[in-house]
């Protein structure tokens, strides 16, 4: 219910809102972050074909008018080459886009607002265990770079190594969160949270001076090379 509120505020959402959901409804992000944000707030909800291999995905967003829109990165490769091939205009009547699941790459970034340009993209960081963590829109400096955004009011972020010391701006450690928006806990575990509250990500990190976060990947994807630590993401990218 956090997650859900905070979302409606902060995108605007209203009786006018239209989301255009591709995701599976069963995916947190369709479920937390896109279906009940705009079914709660009056709007309309569109269920889209899902499928990766579907030729038709940007020309229902077209046709439905949708203006409210969840995304991951590498499907906006596939719309693009839609658009070329049927000589379809941008979508213009989408307002705002959210991007997250896995590494945002610039190019996606880019891609999405000539898909949609008059789309204010929001790129993120969040768990299935937390949902949204930090957010930035591309209405906001700092934008395209690689920071998944400023941590969401009410959520604390703390970057630890591995003797659990709190580190300071810049350093790279372990992600832990505490907020209203974590989970009750997992199945069956009873040590979730540490003594004050907080979730172990298994995700690295670093904030910046001005309170952005920087995802540098999982705990457990690093691995050493000449004395230095690389991480699978760093590769990627």
């Amino acid at each position: 219910s956090y997650t859900v509120n905070f979302l409606r505020k902060y995108f605007g959402l209203d009786a006018h809102s239209k989301a255009g959901i591709i995701l599976p409804i069963f995916h947190t992000m369709a479920l937390n972050t896109q279906f009940l944000p705009c079914l709660l707030s009056g709007g309309i909800c569109l269920f889209m074909n899902s499928d990766e291999e579907s030729t038709r995905s940007f020309s229902m967003i077209l046709e439905s008018k949708a203006n409210f829109l969840t995304l991951i990165g590498d499907i906006l490769f596939l719309y693009d080459k839609e658009r070329e091939l049927r000589s379809l205009p941008a979508a213009e009547e989408v307002k705002v886009i959210q991007m997250a699941g896995g590494v945002i790459r610039k190019d996606h970034l880019l891609l999405a607002k000539k898909l949609f340009p008059n789309a204010v993209v929001y790129k993120g960081y969040g768990m299935t265990e937390v949902i949204r963590t930090a957010m930035i829109g591309s209405n906001q400096p700092g934008f395209l770079d690689d920071s998944v955004g400023y941590i969401l009011p009410g959520q604390t972020v703390e970057i630890r190594d591995e003797f659990n010391n709190v580190l300071k701006p810049g350093e790279t450690g372990e992600i832990f969160i505490k907020g209203p928006n974590l989970m009750l806990g997992y199945q069956d575990e009873d040590m979730v949270f540490d003594e004050r509250g907080f979730l172990a990500s298994g995700d690295l990190g670093y904030l910046d001076p001005k309170g952005r976060l920087y995802f540098c990947g999982r705990t457990d994807e690093i691995f050493k090379t000449r004395g230095k630590k690389v991480s699978a993401v760093e590769i990627e990218r």
